[in-house]
């Protein structure tokens, strides 16, 4: 008898996702480990298509946690692409081995004589289940959840992640968030792409009607996308991160400069060799970013940074000697002194110096090179200095008022008095 490989449809194999998932958690206990089995499953049964169609997704169920028990190596990712089978109709004869869990599960087709299970005789390390041509009765496992055939499978967030030249990127994260606000909240749903760069994932229950994507991949420029839809394709691109290197010189003698701080805002920081060589990482090709330099005894200097296409770039700093200056900041409503308020540069978190009991700090300035600092403390409003010095001005001491924060207090009503919760002030 001609019996023809019968590769199931892809929108038959989707309707089945949310049940084959519970199957894999029941399994594994773990997240992960699920999502990888299901894709897994998917994969394998498209590329090792059954040779029969037999409907056994009630045989399936109940015989997986026991086959499983048994056989403590067998492949997880190979019993739910059983059950994947079983759940669209197909005949499954699956072999592994017991001492290769980690490997893919050898799939082929057979007709058993009987309606029973059997396990043929083997050797030790090898394990045979012959799938029986009848369907039986459905036997839940007491982990996995009653089946429900009349239930609508989970809707599917699927698409694809590739880097600017359209090549895949593997194992990238995706994560579906109900909105937009800042901090980002929880997602309600996960994903990571395969070797092809795809992804197909549901999301837990959500009131949301706008929701939004995120994607990050290690060496790549995360980003976000909203608003997205499921069941519509995503295409999402991320570019490269890069590598930028060079050398930090004295701008009048060109000597290199040793200990130099550098710092790339959230692309990280670093400092300068005893030869005055750098490597910072983490610019996005193709976006504008910016390097901070500065070194006690010289002139804090910002360069713009565009890199471009995907490989590491260089970039050679210059510094300009400065002059000492005492900056004092004070409380505008007093006029007093304020101690330990952070001195940091532009969009930068972390400070470089606070101020001393007297509420003065030192920078250094050169005519004409334009100076920003913000300052910072707890119970009083950020502050943000620009100043251009020139030649008089080197030889003052600048001072910044900061303002004491106030708070205000009171409730969110609607035309007829309701009270408004969860929204924005």
């Amino acid at each position: 008898m001609d019996v023809d490989a019968a590769v199931p449809a892809l929108e038959e194999l989707l309707g089945q996702a949310a049940w084959v998932r519970r199957l894999a958690r029941s399994l594994t206990r773990d997240e992960a480990a699920a999502e990888d089995a299901t894709q897994d499953a998917f994969l394998a049964v498209l590329e090792r298509p059954p040779r029969q169609h037999v409907n056994l997704r009630g045989w399936a169920e109940g015989e997986t946690e026991s086959a499983a028990a048994a056989a403590p190596g067998l492949i997880v990712a190979a019993w739910v692409g059983l059950a994947l089978l079983a759940g669209s109709g197909s005949l499954l004869v699956w072999r592994a081995s017991q001492d290769r869990a980690h490997e893919s599960a050898q799939l082929s087709a057979a007709v058993p004589p009987s309606h029973s299970p059997v396990t043929e005789p083997r050797a030790a390390d090898e394990s045979v289940l012959i799938v029986p041509t009848a369907p039986e009765t459905a036997r839940v496992p007491a982990t996995s959840e009653p089946s429900n055939p009349s239930a609508p499978a989970s809707p599917l967030f699927i698409g694809s992640v590739r880097d600017p030249d359209g090549a895949p990127i593997e194992r990238a994260a995706l994560a579906i968030y109900p909105n937009k606000s800042r901090p980002r909240p929880e997602p309600i749903g996960r994903g990571v792409a395969g070797p092809d760069g795809r992804f197909a994932f549901p999301i837990g229950p959500t009131d949301s009607t706008y929701l939004m994507i995120g994607a990050e991949a290690e060496g790549h420029q995360g980003l976000t996308m909203d608003p997205v839809v499921a069941d519509k394709e995503i295409s999402i691109e991320l570019t490269w991160r890069l590598e930028v290197f060079g050398v930090v010189r004295d701008a009048a003698s060109g000597a290199s400069l040793a200990g130099v701080e550098l710092s790339g805002g959230e692309n990280g920081s670093t400092v300068s060799d005893e030869r005055g060589n750098f490597r910072l990482g983490g610019f996005p090709s193709g976006l504008q970013r910016s390097i901070r330099a500065r070194l006690d005894g010289y002139a804090a200097t910002e360069q713009e940074v565009l890199v471009r296409g995907k490989e590491a770039q260089p970039l050679d700093l210059e510094l300009m000697r400065g002059t000492a200056i005492e900056v004092e900041v004070f409380e505008r409503e007093t006029g007093r002194p304020l101690a330990g308020a952070g001195v940091h540069d532009p969009w930068r978190k972390d400070e470089w110096t606070s101020t001393a009991a007297n509420g003065r700090f030192t920078t250094w300035v050169a005519r004409e090179h334009p100076l920003e600092i913000d300052v910072t403390l707890e119970g009083y409003w950020p502050l943000t200095w620009q100043w251009t010095p020139v030649d008089a001005g080197l030889v003052t001491t600048p001072r910044l008022p900061m303002a004491r924060e106030i708070w205000i207090q009171g409730r969110i009503a609607d035309e007829h008095g309701a009270r408004i919760e969860g929204d924005w002030l």
